[in-house]
Parts: structure tokens; C-alpha cells; sequence
């Protein structure tokens, strides 16, 4: 599973493809033998390929790995948004029926990081990063395990000092 933003024209417009190629060849990009381009940005890669309807390209699809880090999403971002610019594309997410500004770019980090949490945890993609969403666990709380215990033994103590005041009468 992965993680899919989209290069597209505007409203109204045809996807130029010379005006594409133009743009990534200025990217570190290897063309693999399925003919899907990577991406590199730092460490990291990123998949590229095209989205053919009737013969025609009509978009780019951006495919992020989910075990990807977050830092890294947030320099694809960056990047893919340059991308779009020097090629006359717009940046689409998908997943948020959005088109990609940087004024969104933390929205889109987090449909990634709920996406690639639910891929490890309810389609048991173990590649996936399980991210849990909250607070971090306090050290210093109480375990269930100990908060039984009190419990038992406050009921206890309760029924003994129950027992002593009914037994002194």
C-alpha cells in the first residue's frame, strides 16, 4: 500500500507532456524495468508513474511508501509542489479531494500518517507504520494489574472494619 498524490492540469487543460519530461529530467529520477520512475530525495525514494486513460497520459501519480518517515513526506511535499510548478501541474491529494499548497501540507502529513496507521493496524500490513494518535503513556500511572490489587484490598479492609464494628455490638 502507498500513499498516491497526483500531478495533474488545471480545470479545463490537457496534460503536457513535454512540459513534464522537461521538468523531471531536472529530478534525480532511475526508470525501473516496469517503466515506474524513483524518485530520489535524500535517502529516501519515491515512486513516479503514469496514469493513461484512452491511450493519453492524463496525470503523474506521486506513490509514497507508508514506512516512509514523516520528515521525508514533508520534503516530498516541498519538492512535488516545485515539481507541479515547473511542469504546469497541479498537485492533487486524493484522499482529501484537495489540491496541494503548502498552506496544507501539515493536513496532508496527517491523512498520510492515519492512513499508514490503519494499513498496519487493520490490513495487517506489517510494513506500515503503526503511529499511535494521543498522548504518550505516563510512566509513573498506575497499571491495571495494580490498580486491582488496591481495589481487593479496600474491599478488604472495608469488610474487616465492618466485621469489628457488628462483632463490638
Amino acid at each position: 500500500m502507498r500513499y498516491e498524490l497526483l500531478f495533474q492540469p488545471p480545470v479545463d487543460a490537457t496534460f503536457d507532456d513535454a512540459a513534464w519530461q522537461l521538468a523531471i529530467t531536472k529530478r534525480e529520477t532511475t526508470t525501473r524495468p516496469d517503466g515506474v520512475l524513483l524518485w530520489k530525495l535524500g535517502s529516501d525514494d519515491a515512486e513516479l508513474s503514469a496514469v493513461v486513460e484512452g491511450g493519453k497520459t492524463v496525470a503523474w501519480a506521486l506513490r509514497l511508501a507508508l514506512t516512509a518517515d514523516p520528515k521525508f513526506v514533508q520534503r516530498m511535499l516541498a519538492a512535488a509542489l516545485e515539481l507541479a510548478a515547473d511542469a504546469r501541474l497541479t498537485l492533487f491529494d486524493p484522499q482529501l479531494a484537495k489540491v496541494c499548497t503548502p498552506a496544507i501540507d501539515s493536513l496532508i502529513i496527517d491523512e498520510f500518517l492515519k492512513v499508514a496507521r490503519y494499513a498496519g493496524l487493520y490490513t495487517g500490513d506489517a510494513a506500515a507504520m503503526t503511529f499511535t494518535v494521543g498522548a504518550a503513556a505516563d510512566p509513573n500511572a498506575m497499571t491495571n494489574t495494580t490498580r486491582v490489587f488496591l481495589a481487593v484490598l479496600v474491599f478488604a479492609m472495608t469488610l474487616f472494619a465492618t466485621w469489628i464494628v457488628v462483632s463490638s455490638m
